[in-house]
């Protein structure tokens, strides 16, 4: 039997939880605690775990990044977690996408019904700056554990980053971009948690919707200076919730991606960043709750990027 403070069997326990959507106790108010260097070892038991249900590592997604939501969750440095292809969808697709539940299997490629994010068309948002009567990604908000929504940026990368790179070659090492949502979760109630139970649940990933990709290259210089200055407003049923934008991101999203090079450089159970590997660099404002019936719309301004919406069934 393994050790119940084992790194696979507290994966094994996270991925059990987030499977019924049953609650964690977390990992750091038990006998013994967590630190931070356990739960990275978590991490690389999750991977494995997905890979062999035929999941396809993505990517990363990183936490916390936004400064100003440190006090509401009591931490004071930002996480990061994988993302596969059972979590990753683009919200500019017309294809029925489906996310995979922990306890299921199926052959690779092939994903469980549970956890779908059905796309279909919207209506009624022609009166909001960016929004049009057009195909409007749903997703069931059932499927997660207290999920709240996060507008972010995302990079998708054409060669692997080092923390030897000055920032023209880190930006080289960038594809293309995207404005888009993570849905995160939590499996401790009422999101109370130590910053070292967080990695241990895969940073509270969800899932992670990604809208229209743009070329980093052609406008590389301008890409960089937009992204340490454009705003960003989130609306809940056309109702504005909250403003934010590229600068509460560690100054910049590139100053997220940059972060989460030095983490991984000093990280010894994790592989680095890989040419085409997605990264999500964190929330533009802060993270809210979500519930059925509910349609989310970001636009931006300073920014050329599409708006993106999504809605809860």
């Amino acid at each position: 039997m393994i050790d119940r403070s084992h790194p696979q069997a507290i994966a094994m326990e996270v991925l059990a939880a987030y499977a019924a959507h049953a609650p964690l106790t977390p990992f750091s108010s038990r006998p013994g605690g967590m630190t931070l260097d356990q739960s990275t070892r978590v991490l690389p038991m999750l991977r494995a775990a997905f890979e062999a249900r035929g999941e396809k590592i993505l990517g990363r997604k990183i936490g916390f990044t936004n400064r100003s939501i440190w006090a509401q969750y009591g931490v004071d440095a930002p996480i990061w977690g994988y993302v596969t292809s059972a979590t990753t969808h683009d919200l500019a697709t017309t294809l029925t996408s489906s996310f995979r539940g922990a306890s299921e299997t199926s052959e690779p490629g092939i994903q469980p019904r549970s956890l779908q994010a059905q796309l279909d068309s919207g209506s009624g948002l022609a009166g909001r700056p960016g929004m049009t009567d057009r195909k409007i990604s749903t997703l069931p908000a059932r499927e997660f554990c207290e999920p709240r929504i996060e507008p972010e940026i995302m990079f998708g990368l054409k060669a692997s980053p080092s923390t030897a790179m000055d920032e023209d070659a880190l930006v080289a090492c960038i594809d293309w971009l995207a404005l888009g949502y993570e849905v995160v979760q939590s499996p401790f109630p009422d999101w109370k948690f130590k910053p070292a139970d967080t990695i241990a649940v895969n940073a509270l990933h969800g899932a992670l919707l990604i809208g229209e990709r743009h070329a980093f290259a052609p406008r590389a210089d301008a890409w960089r200076r937009e992204l340490a200055s454009f705003t960003a407003q989130l609306y809940c049923n056309d109702r504005l919730i909250d403003s934010g934008g590229g600068a509460a991101v560690l100054d910049s999203p590139l100053h997220a991606l940059r972060h989460l090079v030095d983490m991984l450089a000093h990280d010894r159970h994790n592989p680095p960043l890989a040419a085409g590997e997605i990264v999500s660099t964190g929330t533009l404002t802060k993270a809210f709750p979500v519930k059925s019936g509910e349609i989310w719309h970001t636009s931006v301004a300073g920014i050329p990027l599409a708006s993106v919406s999504l809605r809860f069934v």
